[in-house]
């Protein structure tokens, strides 16, 4: 009985030589969906790439503001968790293909070319945006103030009030100062915070680039094996043809022995009517 999902064809050979045609369990409908669902996702991270692209050159303008801040940042977390799950679509697609047609393989490397070049291309655009977003927080950082106090006239000649206004001066010259030196720590506290949140929404690309050449690796192992069992039909088949010539000349011996045969019977049969006929005769 035939194995499923293979034809059978015989040669004349003891084993079999076994042809794969499409798994049964390949389902088309799923594949399709998958493949749609890619393309889509893919037009999606180019446009948005386009959007990154525009927003870098708002960067530092009069238009920069936090609601601009903001929406670029939600672009960016949208758009990585559709690169993580169309990495994931197109995993399905590869492993799905690989029990269809040539043509579904086909068309899984296509996609994943496609989705390679555009993600690395909103990745790039990525780390602008990234740059030019922390080369304004560090330009926007305010300029330490020195201390400095009024002059205060010790001598022994000098007005009390006057002393007392001079260090009533001093002290509320230093609480200024040490009222900006804490603003400059808050806002430099809250400028690594959102530095850290930025570097955060970057694209982990490489582990998405090292998924995609995994993707290759598999495909390409089986074309390998796709090669060998190739290979190996051919050798059955070529031992198939060796074996048609054996059996071949194996008949040809049959017949020409069993020709011989033939024409030793019929010369002793001959022989033997000839010798009844003589004795008869006789």
């Amino acid at each position: 009985m035939a194995d499923k999902g293979y034809a059978h064809t015989t040669y004349g050979s003891i084993d079999t030589p076994q042809v794969a045609f499409v798994d049964p369990t390949f389902n088309p409908t799923e594949f399709s969906s998958l493949c749609d669902n890619i393309s889509s996702n893919i037009y999606v991270v180019q446009s948005n790439a386009s959007i990154l692209d525009r927003s870098q050159k708002q960067i530092g303008s009069p238009t920069d503001n936090a609601t601009f801040r903001e929406k670029l940042q939600d672009v960016q977390q949208r758009t990585n968790q559709l690169i993580a799950l169309t990495t994931q679509y197109l995993q399905q697609a590869t492993t799905l293909s690989k029990t269809g047609e040539k043509s579904h393989k086909v068309q899984a490397e296509r996609l994943r070319n496609e989705f390679q070049s555009v993600v690395k291309r909103y990745w790039e655009l990525q780390k602008q945006v990234v740059y030019k977003i922390k080369a304004s927080y560090f330009k926007s950082t305010p300029s330490k103030m020195e201390l400095t106090s009024p002059a205060t006239d010790w001598s022994e000649g000098s007005d009390q009030t006057q002393l007392l206004d001079n260090m009533a001066a001093q002290q509320q010259a230093q609480r200024q100062v040490q009222r900006d030196f804490e603003a400059e720590h808050d806002f430099v506290m809250d400028r690594d915070e959102r530095i850290r949140q930025i570097e955060g929404d970057m694209l982990d690309a490489n582990d998405i680039f090292r998924t995609l050449a995994g993707m290759v690796a598999i495909q390409g192992q089986d074309i390998d094996s796709i090669g060998r069992n190739i290979e190996q039909a051919g050798e059955e088949v070529d031992g198939a043809e060796q074996q048609l010539i054996q059996a071949a000349s194996y008949q040809r011996k049959f017949r020409r022995n069993l020709f011989c045969l033939l024409g030793v019977l019929f010369t002793v049969a001959i022989i033997i009517i000839i010798v009844v006929v003589l004795t008869v005769k006789t």
